[in-house]
């Protein structure tokens, strides 16, 4: 049993609509989603995902499916859903974002960031990094070994953290070519405050999971991203 768990924040009545409609195209039917409306709170996905997550686990699934309100699939089939579980205890698909599409995630080896891979993989299923928290299946098994995300992030890097401690622990994380979808980033207008989530999480990240190596790699960037930043603005 495939559980969908969709956390809200503002999300209009036609977005919603528009997801269930595709649930119900590939044979999930509404009443086996879960809705978390964060609009209210405002404490994160993460916190929305894992209040979701302890309600579908309630209904003994096989999958728990974390999925934006704003994904519309283009081409993804029920079975094929059930499938990656079986190859990864994690799992994602391709990612359709206006002109770009990619392949999972993957963490620079040099300075311990995510980014995503846009680069197609030869076969089917690919081992990754990490996979977007805009469509993450999870088995319940990983849930028990590793825990739920930290709600400490908030909104970026929980789904990198997340496949981090997971293969850390020895689960697999990967992607199927089979499963796509469109993701339209609804960030846009508030990029600034996405830079400084992002920057600050990113740097959480690093400080937990990377090396002193790392560390110091990417404080010399950050020094050199800022001086050359600066000389730009001078030179104007």
């Amino acid at each position: 049993m495939i559980v969908p768990v969709v956390v809200l924040f503002k999300t209009p009545q036609k977005t919603i609509d528009c997801l269930l409609s595709d649930f119900t195209t590939i044979g999930i039917p509404k009443k086996d989603i879960i809705f978390i409306d964060n609009t209210k709170n405002n404490k994160g996905f993460a916190h929305g995902a894992n209040r979701g997550i302890k309600q579908a686990l309630k209904r003994k699934p096989t999958t728990i499916l974390l999925v934006n309100p704003d994904v519309r699939f283009t081409k993804i089939e029920k079975g094929d859903i059930l499938a990656a579980q079986t190859k990864f205890s994690i799992f994602g698909g391709v990612i359709k974002d206006k002109s770009k599409i990619y392949y999972g995630g993957e963490i620079d080896r040099w300075y311990m960031s995510g980014g995503m891979r846009e680069q197609k993989p030869k076969e089917q299923f690919s081992p990754v990094d990490f996979v977007s928290g805009s469509f993450m299946g999870i088995s319940p098994a990983c849930i028990k070994k590793i825990g739920y995300l930290r709600e400490d992030y908030f909104m970026y890097y929980e789904d990198v953290e997340y496949c981090k401690r997971a293969t850390n622990k020895g689960l697999s994380v990967g992607t199927s070519t089979k499963l796509v979808y469109r993701h339209n980033e609804s960030s846009d207008s508030m990029f600034l405050q996405k830079k400084q989530y992002l920057a600050r999480n990113r740097l959480k990240f690093l400080n937990e999971y990377g090396t002193v190596l790392q560390k110091v790699r990417s404080c010399i960037k950050m020094v050199t991203d800022f001086l050359v930043s600066s000389s730009s603005l001078l030179n104007k």
